[in-house]
């Protein structure tokens, strides 16, 4: 099975936007994993802290970059 940068920052993004969607300012970062993330994507929570600090915006855009074909100026 090979590697795919994209799916891995699908992935990251799924994880992201669940936290947003449920991250309170006065509730730490590990009870919002526990409570909403892990049980819908299974992770160990280092994973976690991991994917909150790509900015998978930024890499999917400069992903698609590269996947279009470069347009020659003749």
């Amino acid at each position: 099975m090979s590697y795919s940068r994209i799916n891995y920052l699908k992935k990251v993004k799924l994880v992201c936007e669940l936290y947003n969607k449920h991250k309170v300012q006065d509730v730490p970062s590990s009870i919002t994993f526990r409570d909403y993330i892990e049980p819908v994507h299974p992770m160990h929570i280092k994973t976690f802290y991991k994917f909150l600090g790509i900015n998978y915006e930024r890499e999917l855009k400069k992903l698609e970059q590269k996947k279009q074909p470069q347009m020659e100026t003749v």
